[in-house]
């Protein structure tokens, strides 16, 4: 048996282990017990810098001009959150996907309107 932290030998019946310390008993993890889980929803903690960057400026695509780039801060923000397991910031990479797309189809239409 090894240990889980730093992979030393350890015997059948140890604990803890003899060269970190560390617990060889899985910690049960209760819901809402890591601070980054609790506030990931309301602060932009643990987000990719392009998911927060597609949040805003999908909020300032009714601009217009941001638009098209909250589009590509989206899709490449998505694509760093599938990258790393703990990293949030979909729905702000949605929103500047969506925003950003609602926006961009409506310049033609106020090219046309005009």
């Amino acid at each position: 048996m090894y240990c889980t932290n730093c992979g030393h030998q350890l015997e059948q019946d140890d604990r803890f282990c003899r060269s970190c310390g560390g617990s060889q008993f899985p910690q049960p993890r209760t819901p809402g017990s890591d601070p980054v889980e609790q506030l990931h929803h309301v602060l932009p903690v643990g987000a990719p810098l392009m998911a927060l960057l597609a949040g805003y400026l999908g909020l300032f695509s009714v601009l217009i001009l941001p638009a098209p780039f909250a589009i590509i801060a989206g899709i490449v923000g998505l694509r760093q959150i599938k990258t790393g397991p703990h990293k949030y910031g979909t729905l702000r990479c949605w929103t500047g996907i969506v925003m950003g797309g609602i926006f961009t189809a409506l310049v033609p239409v106020l090219l046309i309107i005009s």
